[in-house]
């Protein structure tokens, strides 16, 4: 957290040069040992601060932990989270975790009193999310991205819009009229935009349904190939198009992970899961919901039976053709 005005509270800045007396190491090799793991997820955080600070040029000299928010542009608090594809504790090519972050209200702590103010609230006047995304899953090449502000990716929301009863935000709610990705370029217009917004008191934009554009931006953000995706939608699309004369109301959906149809009243009856690993050459699953569990049809191979859920793992490359789909989920679902 930087301070927004001079502060005697605050140090002046330490230089990498300054020696720690008696010894031949300096203030540099102290940071060096300290804070060179930057995928570690509180030195990230710190590291995003300073990201966003040198994209602002915002005032102050030293991050100030005492702070009612992170940092201060043009009089205005703003607060700052990241997030990463890929994370330090991952082990070599896990899939990436669902990034989200954490914006529950907290009592801020006043300075002049000492002590924690009496009601939670949620400080400053713009959020700023941050998200790093590395070329791969490899921490070697995350560690290696990471000082690169081309692999940073932002998205300025004003406090006020966001829910008031929600302790986290999917990244995948960072969409639409909400919310718009910027990069470290576009970041002060976008962070200037929230705070009029906030200021004027405009009330957040309705979520809207997830469009197959925006669901190949959320599992791209997750390091999902784009040629996987974009054949997922192909095959989502294509289904329903298939089965439009008998099922006119079923739509494609959207969700984070799953693209699929589902029915007017909100039934899903396909599904596939895009952000499988290809261990064994099957990156994607297909789930059909069936009527009964003793519905599962013939020509759809390979499955594994969960009851109702009839799941079928397989190759992105070689997905089942949309008039398979569309005939299997046509005989199983007759009408409606």
């Amino acid at each position: 957290m930087e301070s927004p005005t001079t502060n005697n509270r605050l140090p002046s800045p330490l230089s990498s040069d300054d020696r720690l007396l008696g010894t031949s190491q300096t203030v540099g090799d102290f940071w060096a040992w300290a804070y060179s793991d930057i995928l570690d997820s509180v030195t990230r955080g710190t590291f995003a601060e300073f990201v966003v600070r040198t994209a602002l040029s915002t005032r102050g000299t030293v991050r100030d932990n005492g702070s009612a928010f992170d940092l201060e542009y043009h009089g205005h608090g703003l607060q700052v989270k990241s997030s990463s594809a890929v994370q330090r504790w991952q082990g070599h090519g896990e899939a990436s975790p669902r990034m989200s972050f954490g914006i529950k209200s907290t009592r801020p702590y006043v300075v002049d009193e000492g002590q924690l103010g009496p009601d939670a609230t949620r400080s400053g006047d713009c959020w700023i999310f941050c998200v790093f995304r590395p070329p791969d899953r490899s921490l070697d090449a995350a560690r290696a991205g990471l000082l690169n502000v081309d692999n940073w990716f932002f998205w300025a929301v004003p406090t006020n819009w966001l829910p008031v009863n929600r302790g986290s935000l999917p990244l995948a709610a960072l969409r639409g009229d909400f919310a718009s990705k910027v990069n470290f370029g576009g970041l002060q217009a976008a962070v200037e935009l929230a705070i009029q917004r906030n200021a004027e008191g405009i009330e957040a934009p309705p979520v809207a349904p997830m469009t197959a554009a925006e669901w190949v931006a959320e599992e791209e953000m997750h390091l999902v190939p784009t040629e996987r995706l974009t054949r997922i939608v192909d095959l989502v699309v294509a289904s329903t198009e298939a089965l439009k004369p008998t099922h006119p109301t079923w739509a494609p959906h959207y969700q984070p992970r799953y693209a699929g149809i589902r029915t007017s009243g909100g039934l899903i009856r396909l599904q596939v899961q895009a952000d499988l690993l290809a261990t064994d050459g099957n990156d994607v699953q297909l789930g059909l919901r069936l009527p009964t569990k003793r519905d599962v049809p013939s020509d759809w191979p390979g499955h594994r039976d969960t009851g109702r859920d009839v799941w079928w793992s397989v190759s992105s490359t070689n997905l089942p053709s949309a008039d398979l789909v569309a005939g299997v989920l046509g005989r199983l679902y007759s009408r409606g």
